[in-house]
């Protein structure tokens, strides 16, 4: 099964977590989902040591302008906690997901990094990694925050480890596939 002309920019931590960034680019690929990488530094590190990737796009580089007819999904994968945090109020990044999001494409997160689609889902169910601080961002914003470890509440598709990575990803692609 292929995902036809359907695309995903995928938002990154800076120090990102290999298993999740990996594993969900091996799942979009497998399924025929094209995507791009995104983040704030044209380098990204992993958390685990020396393994570095450059990217093309940067927040600052990203023509944010019509991201919906672009793409079909905004993917947000954690890594290191302080950088990741920082990822939910990147403002350009939270302009992403605003638009995404209102024009009903697929807005998903994993573990430190879920709480980043937090603003858009109000009355929404939603996970993120068992901690106070994403807890209470995400209630703050008004989402519904359950703890379990996967939701999907609509176009919010959250996860609250690693080890759902790709069970995380194959829930985002069956999304997608719904998109119009």
């Amino acid at each position: 099964m292929t995902s036809g002309s359907k695309k995903v920019l995928i938002a990154v931590s800076e120090l990102y977590n290999p298993r999740e960034l990996l594993n969900t680019i091996r799942v979009f690929r497998k399924r025929g989902l094209a995507f791009d990488v995104v983040s704030g530094q044209t380098y990204i590190q992993s958390e685990d040591g020396p393994q570095q990737i450059r990217l093309k796009l940067t927040y600052a580089t990203l023509d944010t302008r019509n991201l919906a007819s672009r793409y079909d999904a905004i993917v947000c994968i954690s890594g290191a906690l302080k950088p990741t945090m920082h990822m939910w109020k990147n403002k350009i990044l939270a302009d992403i997901i605003r638009q995404m999001n209102e024009a009903g494409k697929v807005c998903a997160g994993i573990c430190c990094a879920a709480p980043a689609v937090a603003p858009v889902a109000k009355g929404k169910r939603m996970t993120s990694y068992d901690m106070l601080r994403a807890r209470d961002w995400c209630e703050i914003n008004g989402a519904i925050w359950t703890g379990k470890v996967m939701e999907v509440d609509g176009n919010i598709i959250t996860a609250s480890n690693e080890q759902k990575t790709e069970d995380w990803a194959e829930e985002i692609v069956k999304a997608v596939q719904q998109v119009k």
